[in-house]
């Protein structure tokens, strides 16, 4: 299995418990990010330093069937991501050279009624564009079962961002 599997599967057993995970994880992910992000951009950005992915983001992913979802990241300066929406989702991203960038990171994804339906570990492979003010990427999104840990699908993406 990937990453976390397990570490979810664990936390698929008590609503509660996961619950509070998901909510500390994104309240202090979000809190890290935002301050890293803008101490980063205020102090450590020259005027002749290439553009960043640092910051947040407003994507449109299209899955194999042609739909598209949009969601909202954060780059963080320390190289932790942030998945904001559509679920709450953390996970790392790193420079891979030039304008080129990977993030991998682990989504939770529950249905109407609250109930924990599936894991979704996604890795993307991404180009900043010219003027720092977009991106796009490509890559695997991994859909587990929470409560068997079993792989249900791997779908393809590419995504398109602008900088929110």
């Amino acid at each position: 299995m990937r990453y976390s599997v397990h570490l979810w599967h664990a936390l698929a057993r008590s609503p509660w418990l996961r619950w509070m995970g998901i909510i500390f994880l994104a309240v202090a992910l979000v809190f890290t990010v935002g301050g890293s992000a803008q101490v980063s951009a205020a102090s450590h950005a020259p005027a002749t330093q290439d553009p960043s992915v640092v910051g947040k983001w407003n994507l449109r992913v299209t899955f194999p069937d042609g739909h598209t979802e949009p969601s909202q990241v954060i780059f963080g300066a320390d190289g932790v991501f942030v998945n904001l929406t559509p679920a709450p989702g953390g996970g790392r991203w790193f420079s891979t050279g030039g304008r080129s960038f990977t993030y991998v990171f682990a989504e939770t994804i529950v249905n109407a009624s609250g109930v924990y339906t599936t894991l979704v570990e996604v890795e993307q492979r991404g180009t900043l564009g010219e003027d720092g003010k977009s991106y796009t990427a490509s890559g695997n999104g991994y859909v587990y079962d929470p409560s068997t840990g079993k792989l249900l699908a791997v779908n393809h993406t590419t995504t398109v961002a602008t900088r929110a």
